[in-house]
């Protein structure tokens, strides 16, 4: 992990890794049921237009557009205090 809840007046990212040379911005998203869908498909347009344009600040800071980024989710599943089952979406959108 490089980086844990990066702010900008838009919004936040949760986490900023690194996976090889591929910069990658994570949005974690938890819940306690799937009565109303995945906690990945609460991930709305409004809040990737949000982590676009944090992520684009963050890659400017680095001085370097170059670099190739994604943008993953991580669910997370609370379920009656059982240890939490934690899911990776790889390229959940572009």
């Amino acid at each position: 992990m490089l980086y844990r809840n990066f702010r900008t007046e838009r919004g936040e990212i949760d986490l900023i890794c690194r996976h090889g040379n591929i910069l990658v911005f994570v949005e974690v998203r938890t819940r306690d049921s799937t009565d109303f869908g995945r906690p990945a498909e609460t991930i709305d347009t409004a809040k990737q237009d949000a982590l676009r344009y944090a992520a684009q600040r963050y890659r400017s800071l680095l001085g370097r557009d170059d670099i190739h980024y994604r943008f993953d989710a991580v669910e997370v599943m609370l379920v009656g205090g059982e240890v939490p089952a934690c899911t990776l979406i790889p390229n959940l959108f572009a």
